[in-house]
């Protein structure tokens, strides 16, 4: 069932992003450190649980993306960008590596090479070595 994102959807993810614009000041604070990300994707390999809000927020991100590239680059690019987004999600949902809690032989869903939604992250994601 699709469902529109209503007005309090967005003051939801706006309340989301304030959330993570303070993990941004943790993360940096640790990235002055030898604790600092190496941008290797090691983390992309955590068994992800995340919380419903940040799932919508993701779907919501994506589905601005999905437009913004729809308006430059065509109908045709953005269907194919999003299929495969959702192909890429259903692979990931049957990854019979996957122990709850634990991690997984195969990358995150969103990892090409580097994370294809590190602005929007989830929480997991962004703490992963800097909070414990």
């Amino acid at each position: 069932m699709r469902r529109s994102v209503t007005a309090k959807d967005i003051y939801t993810f706006a309340k989301l992003d304030m959330v993570y614009n303070q993990v941004r000041v943790i993360e940096a604070k640790q990235n002055e450190t030898k604790y600092k990300c190496l941008g290797s994707g090691e983390c992309c390999h955590i068994g992800l649980v995340i919380h419903m809000t940040e799932c919508a927020n993701i779907a919501f991100k994506l589905r601005q993306q999905y437009y913004l590239y729809w308006e430059d680059k065509g109908k045709t690019f953005a269907d194919e960008w999003i299929d495969g987004v959702v192909e890429d999600l259903k692979k990931a949902m049957y990854d019979e590596t996957w122990q709850p809690g634990g991690e997984s032989k195969k990358f995150c869903a969103f990892y090409k090479g580097g994370c294809t939604i590190y602005g929007y992250r989830p929480m997991v994601c962004r703490t992963f070595g800097t909070i414990s």
